[in-house]
């Protein structure tokens, strides 16, 4: 009788479920709805890979693209906010410097080393002007973006044979009309203010004659280092025109001015670090 009940206890339990521990695979459970499948920034990641070809160097460039999108929208969304446009700025150019250093292999060309310098200086002239009194915040940065124009010019000079010094001096010529045309404005609006903007406009023009250097200079280098070099004249124009004539900037709506600048800065940067790259790995990329 007993054995009766086990024997029927089993028959029910097989019965019921008859491939358990027999190997059965259970029918896939599909994902949940939403869910991006894995390869879904795979086309992204390979047009990503030749450029930023380490894990950390994407890292590092996330970053800087993050901060620089809240920089941006800091100066419009909360053109007030001095403190958010302030700190995202002083984030902005190691990340930067990072993703080029770990995206080039050892043993590092020069080209490299000392862009990664010039982004270093660059990134003083973010941060200091910010810690010292109003009067001198201006020649400060200037002053720190000088070292960062100085460090390009070196950097780019090996290369001057295959830029528009040679090939294209038309090109030459116009960066030549804009300087003149900025130092010009400047001193023709400042002199008359007083003997105190003479020193701003003579360091204008220094500043000028080093920063037209290197966007000439960098048209050696590669295209995309071509067009940060202009990218940095025309955001380093604007902030000259702010310098020239204050009254025409603050009619401006809120933020504009401050937007344009740092777009342009921006995009300098990470097209003279792209440049630099390319021209690492033989412009193969």
């Amino acid at each position: 009788m007993h054995d009766d009940v086990h024997a029927s206890g089993a028959d029910r339990t097989s019965g019921s479920r008859p491939d358990v521990g027999r190997g059965f695979d259970p029918e896939p459970v599909n994902d949940p709805g939403g869910a991006l499948p894995s390869t879904f920034f795979d086309p992204l990641l390979r047009r990503l890979e030749p450029w930023l070809p380490t894990r950390a160097a994407r890292v590092w460039f996330g970053v800087f693209a993050v901060v620089a999108v809240v920089h941006l929208a800091a100066h419009v969304v909360v053109p007030g906010g001095s403190g958010v446009v302030n700190v995202t700025q002083w984030l902005l150019m190691p990340p930067l410097a990072a993703a080029l250093w770990c995206a080039t292999a050892v043993p590092r060309p020069q080209l490299v080393q000392l862009v990664v310098v010039a982004l270093l200086c660059s990134w003083a002239g973010d941060v200091v002007p910010s810690f010292v009194p109003d009067s001198l915040s201006f020649l400060v940065l200037m002053g720190l973006f000088l070292c960062a124009q100085v460090v390009y010019v070196l950097a780019f000079a090996p290369y001057r044979e295959a830029s528009v010094l040679r090939r294209r001096r038309g090109v030459v010529l116009a960066y030549g009309v804009v300087y003149v045309a900025i130092v010009g404005t400047a001193a023709v609006v400042l002199l008359p203010q007083g003997g105190a903007n003479i020193g701003l406009v003579a360091g204008l023009a220094v500043y000028g004659a080093v920063l037209v250097t290197m966007a000439v200079l960098a048209t050696g280098v590669d295209r995309l280092a071509g067009i940060g070099g202009a990218l940095f004249l025309v955001s380093d124009g604007l902030l000259g025109v702010a310098q020239a004539m204050p009254d025409a900037i603050d009619a401006l709506p809120p933020g504009v001015h401050g937007f344009a600048v740092m777009l342009t800065y921006i995009a300098a940067q990470t097209l003279l670090a792209a440049g630099v790259r390319r021209r690492s790995v033989g412009g193969h990329l």
